[in-house]
């Protein structure tokens, strides 16, 4: 396996693969989203932006010439009564079905880790949602915890 910062080439597997996590959110949280919203999404303008622009991290990892996985990470502040107000945020990751249990997750989130301490920073923050159990179990097997939730209520008209 190896690692590397994403193109613009690769917007097309970074398109494909977020649209398959969305659509899975979409089935499993239909109050908060839709799959046809997930699928008409313009996540080629957002990537292409943040590829082009340095607004972030984001890297593909590939297994025998084929990309398997990608994460994007972003620096972010937040309140500054935390002890640690410079964070490191996880805003996608995802591995290829066919590739899933095989280290491609756990490759990208030490490279996170890896930019993380090159810049200074003590803190990486993800949101998962509550129905991804593998992702959940993998992050608090490399030391990831859930020091609070975020809970939704949609308000009906």
């Amino acid at each position: 396996m190896a690692i590397r910062r994403a193109s613009l080439n690769d917007i097309p597997f970074i398109k494909e693969c977020l649209i398959d996590s969305w659509v899975e959110h979409a089935k499993n949280h239909p109050e908060l989203m839709t799959e046809e919203r997930m699928r008409n999404s313009k996540v080629e303008d957002y990537y292409s932006d943040a590829i082009k622009n340095n607004k972030g991290f984001t890297f593909i990892v590939e297994t025998e010439g084929k990309k398997t996985g990608l994460v994007r990470v972003y620096q972010d502040k937040v309140a500054n009564f935390f002890k640690d107000p410079d964070i490191l945020y996880i805003d996608d990751i995802y591995v290829v079905k066919k590739f899933r249990r095989k280290g491609v997750a756990k490759l990208l989130l030490k490279e996170v880790e890896k930019i993380a301490k090159q810049l200074g920073i003590k803190r990486i923050d993800a949101r998962v949602y509550t129905f991804n159990k593998p992702t959940q179990k993998l992050l608090e097997s490399m030391g990831f915890k859930p020091p609070h939730s975020t809970w939704t209520k949609i308000i009906n008209s």
